[in-house]
């Protein structure tokens, strides 16, 4: 059994060898990297073939493409039995394949393996952090429990609806994800494996959607960086909109086009999961009578305005919502405002913080922070695998 790991990049070379270590001392020969450089000014194809390992292939795009084409390109390229999609700022955790081909035989060989990871800030890159941390994310699937198991099929369809709802039951993030060739191959129909400007949000519901037999692991096989030149930074810095040119991902080809007229402005990163939801209700709607919640993602548009007390923006959106949207939003937003004036000062504001939390995309959870001393994440690895 063959492993690819997909490593897309752009000129982020100093992490990309990282990663590519990451691969080179894991305790399994039998795997292959293909790194597929979105047109860099770097070197990137010239430091692979420094490498002098075969299994480490570089492949290179004539242009800057969105990051879907990329992920797409890289997965093109790839020949091994099971797929994992790996940043160029991540890293696998000491062990990952020797500890996957046992569970993948122990398990009869499921269409794709959900894992457990940890993300590491790097030093400085979170706001109010100056020590590189690691955390874990949120996920319900792993809720009490500590050994591998098989999903049931019921709980996987609960998690792609409230994902379609644009609620966060689990995480999107496809370093999580180890998806067969067999599995990958049977979605041919439904067009390519990543779609939309978010392909991990669309590839791993379509992922819990479609698959029969999808192994859980809660242990972390696996380190998600957040590094000072990822989506993380500019997003957990508000700067979302930098983090869009940087993924160079809202190109409207990306969008089915019976949803553009559907959008609105606001923040990007719900733009983009919305986006993701209506592909996967366009390819598997009527097979699993699924859909996106358009009522949701606009009226969580315009409380993103709300929240960020902009008037002129907030008043804006009128014209571009229709009249029932108008009635019930404006209603809801309204009597929220009224309510909270009326509460006394000691309360109000922890009454308009569990609201936000109510009808937030994202619940609120315990991260488990914990501060590390890693400069970047290959001591990350260096630190497992002393654990180890």
């Amino acid at each position: 059994m063959m492993f690819s790991v997909l490593l897309p990049t752009r000129n982020r070379l100093e992490l990309l060898r990282y990663a590519i270590e990451s691969v080179l001392r894991q305790d399994c020969d039998d795997w292959e990297v293909v790194v597929s450089d979105n047109d860099s000014t770097e070197d990137i194809c010239g430091y692979v073939a420094s490498l002098q390992d075969a299994r480490v292939r570089c492949i290179r795009t004539d242009r800057f493409v969105p990051v879907t084409e990329n992920w797409n390109n890289a997965l093109a390229h790839s020949g091994g039995d099971y797929v994992v999609m790996l940043g160029d700022d991540d890293c696998l955790l000491p062990g990952y394949f020797s500890t996957l081909s046992a569970l993948i035989a122990q398990f009869s060989s499921p269409e794709a393996v959900y894992a457990e990871a940890v993300q590491f800030a790097y030093p400085g890159v979170i706001p109010g952090h100056a020590e590189g941390f690691v955390q874990t994310g949120y996920s319900e699937l792993f809720r009490g429990r500590e050994q591998p198991f098989l999903l049931d099929r019921s709980e996987a369809l609960a998690a792609v609806r409230k994902s379609m709802s644009l609620r966060l039951s689990f995480s999107y993030n496809m370093q999580h994800s180890l998806v067969s060739r067999r599995f990958l191959e049977s979605l041919r129909p439904h067009g390519a494996f990543f779609q939309s400007p978010y392909p991990d949000y669309y590839a791993t519901n379509v992922m819990l959607l479609a698959g029969r037999a999808i192994l859980v692991v809660p242990q972390p096989l696996v380190a998600i960086g957040i590094s000072p030149k990822s989506f993380g930074f500019y997003y957990f810095n508000n700067r979302s909109d930098e983090g869009t040119a940087f993924l160079n991902n809202l190109d409207l080809t990306a969008t089915p086009e019976s949803v553009r007229a559907r959008l609105l402005p606001g923040d990007p990163l719900l733009t983009s999961w919305f986006v993701a939801m209506s592909c996967i209700e366009r390819n598997f709607g009527a097979e699993y009578a699924i859909s996106a919640d358009v009522d949701r993602y606009r009226f969580l548009q315009l409380l993103y305005a709300a929240k960020g007390r902009r008037p002129l923006r907030l008043a804006s959106y009128w014209a571009a919502l229709n009249w029932s949207e108008r009635l019930r939003f404006y209603a809801r937003l309204g009597l929220a405002y009224l309510f909270s004036a009326l509460l006394p000062r000691n309360i109000r504001a922890r009454y308009v913080r569990r609201y936000m939390n109510r009808v937030s995309p994202f619940p609120s959870f315990d991260p488990q922070i914990r501060t590390v001393d890693c400069k970047n994440i290959l001591d990350l690895f260096e630190l497992y695998s002393v654990a180890r």
